[in-house]
């Protein structure tokens, strides 16, 4: 019985250096997996709100006297508060670092291209 004693003893110990060993690879994948989440949360959100975005600017982005698209100063602005806000009447920013210069209208002919850089 002695004998047997001694090498459970010896095999607690040995599992607690396999687990030392394993555990920084486990808070690794942890915490990658968490990171990935959280970008894939901010891709969403930003193509959401580019995608509302546009539907705005479709609607309010009147045609001038020669047909060519004219984008007002005040429905630019509207269109950067949607972007960054999720809604044109909120504070809280939706994404954070997220800046009105981040933000550009290329108007093309009968297209309007709306260009968001953002480091994620």
């Amino acid at each position: 019985m002695k004998i047997l004693s001694n090498n459970t003893a010896k095999q607690k110990g040995l599992a607690a250096i396999e687990f030392t060993m394993v555990l920084p690879f486990l808070l690794l994948f942890i915490f990658a997996s968490a990171e990935f989440g959280r970008l894939m949360f901010q891709y969403n959100a930003l193509n959401k709100t580019i995608r509302d975005a546009s539907r705005y600017l479709t609607a309010n982005a009147k045609p001038g006297d020669t047909d060519i698209i004219n984008i007002k100063d005040s429905v630019a602005s509207n269109v950067k508060k949607l972007i960054r806000y999720g809604q044109s009447a909120s504070t809280t920013l939706l994404l954070p670092n997220l800046t009105d210069d981040d933000i550009s209208f290329i108007v093309n002919g009968d297209f309007i291209t709306i260009t968001v850089t953002y480091d994620w």
